[in-house]
């Protein structure tokens, strides 16, 4: 199972990743953006899944940034790890559940989330 340690290891290897909040919650920036933050179900999201009767996930969720909404459209219906709720509606983020999502397909979302907040790799990071 991934953690939030697991995961700011991964983001604060990134260059020019920052430890940050976002909203009162832990994230990491790049350029300033946030694009991986701790983002809890609200008591709201969690009643408006159920009312559309979607699965609520329960264990530990993060958010992050995708190329556009076809990207969060494509990457909700083939991952599992990955879903949004209304107040994502219109926002190109999806998140990630923990307790399911892969570390290879993690470092996949955070990278891309990474490069879509303006951050850069160099080509030695890139070769990994």
């Amino acid at each position: 199972m991934v953690t939030w340690d697991d995961v700011t290891q991964l983001a604060s290897a990134l260059p020019g990743a920052e430890p940050s909040t976002s909203w009162g919650r832990p994230c990491l920036k790049v350029a300033g953006r946030a694009f991986v933050t701790q983002r809890p179900l609200s008591k709201r999201d969690r009643k408006q899944l159920e009312d559309a009767h979607r699965r609520v996930p329960d264990g530990e969720l993060v958010l992050v940034r995708v190329e556009h909404e076809v990207a969060k459209q494509a990457v909700i219906e083939t991952e599992a790890a990955c879903l949004t709720i209304p107040h994502l509606d219109g926002y190109p983020a999806v998140l990630v559940e923990l307790d399911v999502v892969t570390p290879e397909l993690l470092t996949e979302l955070v990278s891309e989330s990474f490069l879509v907040c303006g951050g850069r790799l160099d080509p030695a990071h890139s070769e990994e």
